[in-house]
């Protein structure tokens, strides 16, 4: 979870990957390009978890060619 407030900037999460992606979102609020102007960061609340519980596998087929006399029958 990322909280920003007024006064103080929240990071709460489960493993420390949670915490990496909370400090990236959070830095893609800020200019890209660094000036002489005060840094804002905009009050906000994130909340973000995984959709599902599982997580499912994709196989890529392809990545694996043969000829055609090593081809499985």
């Amino acid at each position: 979870m990322l909280k920003v407030s007024q006064k103080s900037i929240d990071i709460k999460a489960n493993t420390k990957a949670g915490i990496v992606y909370a400090m990236q979102s959070l830095l893609q609020t800020l200019p890209q390009v660094r000036t002489n102007a005060a840094l804002t960061v905009p009050v906000m609340e994130i909340t973000d978890y995984p959709r599902f519980k599982w997580r499912g596998m994709h196989l890529d087929v392809s990545r694996h060619f043969f000829t055609a006399d090593m081809a499985p029958c």
